[in-house]
């Protein structure tokens, strides 16, 4: 059975309790995760333990899609970050860039291969960026926004993509606004940057680029500010999860959703609230239905906060009525 949600002018559905539910935790608590959906599986890589964002760990699991799956632990990255950007290709999870709990930003990228269960070293990016977003297109790896991680660190704009055919990274046009703390994804063909924080309130903002003309441009923007929020596909649509509202320093996790049809270039927002929201997590799609919420932080502010393990799931139908359309 599938409920109808009133309210706005498409018809979108929802699962039977139109809400998020908790599914299978993962095995280690973390906000600041990457994560990344290969062959049916979703693997979360990396993060902090805590907010003081003074232990970042290498932990790798992996989510079987199939009924009543549990995360299970796999071999750790050779090094640990929190904050990296992940995405496939080739047949293979790339973890890219991200923090050690002092310092600069890693230059790292690492690959793991599920086949051969084993890490090795990639090339590694042209400069060090963490918190950036990744998204693979075709044939290449696209890496884009983040910062340095220096005291005087100001976010990007610069994007750059790996061939996994030469083994070499070459630039890209740079993205309209510099973003640190975004998230992209892959829909169609195109790259969506989403979010992030500039100088100021989190972002709103959404710009798309067109791997084969290799070319930015804005489409409409989120409803809310959002700060490193989990964002998955689920059919030709594009959810947004939490992430972090406000503005840095005062940044509080949100517990609202939004959905992106391309088609009609307009976002909704979803009627079910992530409690408690979370930011700083990851999302992905199992099934053609089911959009994930993974890990993160569920406070913020000055006192330090414990990572969550926690994965909640929400089932989306194939055509959706968000609420306040």
């Amino acid at each position: 059975m599938v409920t109808k949600i009133s309210g706005g002018s498409e018809n979108v559905l929802a699962g039977p309790d139109a809400g998020w539910r908790p599914v299978a935790p993962l095995n280690v608590p973390r906000g600041g995760l990457a994560g990344a959906s290969l062959g049916g599986a979703v693997y979360a890589a990396g993060g902090w333990t805590d907010t003081s964002f003074q232990t970042a760990v290498a932990d790798l699991e992996q989510l079987p899609d199939s009924p009543g799956a549990r995360w299970h632990r796999l071999p750790s990255m050779p090094t640990a970050r929190g904050n990296p950007a992940a995405a496939a290709l080739d047949g293979r999870v790339y973890v890219l860039g991200g923090y050690p709990p002092a310092g600069q930003a890693f230059d790292v990228v690492e690959a793991y291969d599920p086949g051969r269960n084993v890490w090795s070293s990639v090339a590694r990016l042209p400069s060090p960026r963490g918190a950036a977003g990744a998204a693979a297109a075709g044939d290449r790896l696209y890496v884009a926004g983040g910062d340095d991680g220096t005291s005087t660190a100001i976010p990007l704009d610069t994007m750059v993509s790996y061939d996994a055919g030469t083994r070499s990274w070459r630039p890209e046009p740079p993205m309209p606004t510099a973003r640190s703390l975004l998230k992209m994804v892959e829909l169609g063909g195109d790259i969506y940057a989403i979010g992030g924080v500039a100088d100021g309130p989190f972002l709103a903002t959404v710009e798309r680029y067109d791997a084969q003309l290799r070319t930015w441009r804005p489409v409409a923007a989120m409803s809310t500010g959002r700060g490193n929020p989990g964002v998955a596909t689920v059919g030709n649509r594009i959810v947004v999860v939490g992430g972090a509202g406000g503005a840095l320093g005062s940044a509080q996790p949100l517990t609202s959703s939004e959905i992106y049809d391309p088609r009609a270039d307009r976002w909704q927002v979803l009627p079910a609230q992530l409690r408690p929201g979370r930011a700083s997590l990851i999302s992905a799609s199992l099934r053609p239905d089911t959009v994930l919420a993974i890990g993160g932080f569920d406070a913020a502010g000055p006192a330090v906060t414990a990572g969550t393990g926690r994965v909640d799931a929400l089932q989306i139908g194939p055509a959706t009525r968000a609420a306040g359309g």
